[in-house]
C-alpha cells in the first residue's frame, strides 16, 4: 500500500521499533574477538554468540566483561566458565 509523503512519515513514526535482539541480554562477555550475550532463560542464563559487527557496539559499562584484560571481582574458575561458554557458543 502506498501513502502520500506526509502519511508515510506518520506511519513510520507510529510503527514500533524492534530493537536488536542482543540488547535484552543481562550481561556480555568478549574474549579474543569473540562475543557472547547472556540471555535470560527462566532462572538461568543462556549464552548466545554475537556477530563481529555487534561487538564494537556493546555498552561500556558493568554489563560488559572483557576477558582480554584483568577482570576485577572474577576468580579463575568463573573466568574459565565464561571462556567455555564463549567457545561453545562460537563452536571453537
Amino acid at each position: 500500500m502506498r501513502y502520500c509523503q506526509v502519511c508515510s512519515k506518520a506511519v513510520v513514526a507510529n510503527t514500533p521499533k524492534n530493537g536488536d535482539w542482543w540488547q535484552s541480554a543481562v550481561r556480555y562477555a568478549v574474549w579474543r574477538g569473540f562475543g557472547v550475550a547472556f540471555m535470560p532463560n527462566g532462572d538461568k542464563f543462556k549464552p548466545a554468540a554475537l556477530p563481529q559487527s555487534v561487538i564494537a557496539r556493546l555498552p561500556n559499562d558493568d554489563r560488559t566483561i572483557n576477558l582480554d584484560h584483568y577482570c576485577q571481582g572474577f576468580d579463575r574458575a568463573k573466568v574459565n566458565k565464561i571462556k567455555t561458554a564463549i567457545k561453545r557458543a562460537h563452536a571453537l
